[in-house]
């Protein structure tokens, strides 16, 4: 059994000649040096070992836990802004983009760079937005240091609450897709192959040996690959249930843990993960219309390509057999999709014929299109449908009432509509009374 460790204590060491603090197998010597094993130097030894103790105390405490109750000017937003990242990291705050979540904060750092907490005010949060080119981006940059701030001072790191100034909202878009717009981007996506290089003409000749074509010209071919087939799965998908784009891309045909799934069976889609917690983004399940559950069953069915049996698909959104983001694809197909609307604008016109105007607005400018433009059209379609009850568009859809009379109010007229059935409505003529003789 090992022996138990001493306690820090003075000793006198004959060969060196002077007293010293013994603390495990660390010697420390005593300054001013003590040189005389008398009891006074002796005394004046174990006030040293004291002093030690005492300092050794304190250094630890400091190592183990962070200076709180410290002034706005002591605190850095770098420090700040690394504690908040470090507890997305560690899963003790989750967080559904981590990757964008770094880049905000790392755009954050890049201006504020060392300064203090106290460096926040109105001012520098209004050359934040100007610097950032963006108000949309620098207004979710600013939420997440007074997300970090307000978490830094729950946990008394400083006590002085600090507001930081967001620029105003943005308005609420009204661009959205009309049926023919959904049609051209998901035949773009379904259409496209990806293309190959072909040597045309040319001879073989022996180079150093070997036997290689030279000559020619290389053109351009179509391929047998699909490589937006993903794409246009996802914009039927998101325009149908009116989901966030993430709610789309992350679901499977069966349930897995943190994914939203889909039971074909009873043609239902689960948004909301199994096992993840609910935020203030409502996810409700929802019923699947049976034209798109008979879609998704084809996906996920197993289908020959060429004679080779191909696995059904296993993700609504998946690539090579694995789930992914269409971010990056969908900017493509909306860019290819756009360019062929155009140049069929230039062909009819030019023969005469009305233009078709897809994916302009009514005064000729270009609408702006992104991935939650889809859940946008989904429920602007719903709004405009005749007979369809604003609680169950809000159910349906995961929103509240508010935000449906603030965003798509322009689209649901049912009330004007029987207003305007009210105004064009013939009076009614009154009975004649019959006559007290009669």
């Amino acid at each position: 059994m090992p022996r138990p460790r001493l306690p820090a204590h003075a000793v006198w060491r004959a060969d060196r000649g002077h007293w010293c603090i013994a603390d495990g197998r660390d010697r420390i010597r005593i300054e001013p040096a003590l040189t005389s094993p008398g009891p006074a130097d002796e005394a004046a030894a174990q006030l040293a070992v004291a002093r030690y103790v005492v300092e050794k105390a304190d250094a630890a405490a400091r190592t183990a836990a962070p200076q709180t109750d410290r002034d706005l000017m002591q605190v850095s937003i770098a420090e700040v802004l690394d504690r908040y990242l470090e507890r997305r990291e560690s899963g003790k705050k989750p967080c559904a983009r981590l990757n964008e979540a770094k880049q905000r904060v790392a755009k954050l750092i890049a201006f504020f760079k060392e300064e203090a907490v106290a460096f926040v005010t109105e001012s520098t949060c209004e050359d934040f937005a100007s610097w950032c080119g963006s108000d949309s981006y620098a207004r979710r940059c600013l939420a997440d240091l007074q997300a970090a701030l307000n978490e830094a001072r729950r946990a008394a790191l400083f006590r002085t609450p600090v507001l930081v100034t967001l620029p105003p909202p943005p308005a609420p878009s009204e661009d959205h897709l009309t049926f023919a717009e959904a049609v051209a981007l998901v035949l773009t996506a379904w259409r496209h192959r990806d293309s190959q290089q072909r040597r045309v003409g040319g001879t073989f000749q022996r180079v150093d040996g070997k036997r290689k074509l030279i000559g020619g010209k290389l053109e351009e071919v179509g391929g047998s690959q699909r490589p937006w087939a993903h794409v246009g799965r996802f914009i039927v998908v998101a325009i149908a249930t009116c989901s966030r784009s993430s709610r789309v891309y992350e679901a499977s045909y069966a349930p897995e843990p943190g994914r939203p799934w889909v039971d074909l069976q009873k043609g239902v889609l689960y948004r909301q993960a199994p096992g993840t917690k609910v935020t203030k983004k409502k996810a409700p399940t929802i019923d699947l219309s049976p034209r798109l559950v008979s879609a998704m069953r084809r996906w996920s069915s197993p289908h020959t390509v060429r004679g080779r049996e191909v696995p059904g698909d296993r993700y609504v959104v998946q690539m090579r057999s694995r789930p992914v983001d269409p971010k990056a694809g969908f900017v493509l197909v909306v860019e290819a999709a756009v360019a062929a609307a155009r140049a069929d604008d230039a062909r009819r016109e030019a023969v005469g014929l009305e233009p078709r105007r897809l994916f302009l607005r009514d005064d000729g400018a270009p609408k702006v299109i992104v991935r939650h433009t889809l859940r946008h059209t989904g429920i602007t379609w719903l709004a405009e449908t005749p007979g369809v009850d604003v609680e169950d568009v809000c159910s349906y859809a995961g929103i509240t009432r508010a935000m449906f009379d603030r965003v798509y109010g322009h689209a649901h007229r049912a009330r004007s509509r029987k207003v305007v059935a009210a105004q064009t409505r013939k009076p009614r003529k009154p009975k004649p009374k019959p006559d007290d003789d009669g």
